[in-house]
């Protein structure tokens, strides 16, 4: 090998590294930004222009569940509500616990999680009070904690 293969090989492997690099940053940039649009989240949905729109069955979930939470209701108790109340998953299946536990997320309160903090989200709405987002996500740690 030449000294300008070497050289020309070296070149190209740091032009690869930098363009990892700068798309790794660009996209954790973009994922604790306030534009952030998450295709399939529950209780939304992206019109073929673009725009984020409330899908209103899945909302009054959304707020149900975490009322429920915050007020303090075991997991168990919030499931048979739900299945008493007819609710089913995009799938058309009942809940389990774990996807309910899942409901009960920063977005909801139409805010974005950085690694500062939080910020408003320019798409997403508010469905859910950000002081009963709170208390069903402390309720939830506790109950994760605690094995209850």
């Amino acid at each position: 090998m030449t000294f300008k293969q070497v050289f020309n090989e070296l070149l190209t492997n740091i032009k690869k590294g930098y363009t990892k690099n700068k798309s790794s940053r660009m996209y954790k940039k973009y994922k604790h930004s306030e534009n952030l649009k998450l295709s399939k989240l529950y209780g939304y949905t992206i019109t073929p222009t673009g725009e984020v729109k409330i899908k209103q069955g899945e909302c009054d979930l959304i707020k149900k569940v975490n009322e429920m939470i915050a007020n303090e209701m075991p997991l168990d108790e919030v499931k048979k509500n739900i299945d008493l109340l007819n609710y089913r998953t995009r799938g058309n299946n009942r809940w389990s616990v774990g996807q309910l536990k899942k409901l009960v997320r920063l977005i909801y309160t139409g805010y974005i999680k950085t690694p500062t903090g939080k910020i408003k989200s320019f798409y997403y709405p508010e469905l859910v009070p950000y002081s009963i987002y709170k208390k069903a996500k402390k309720i939830i740690e506790l109950q994760k904690k605690y094995n209850t």
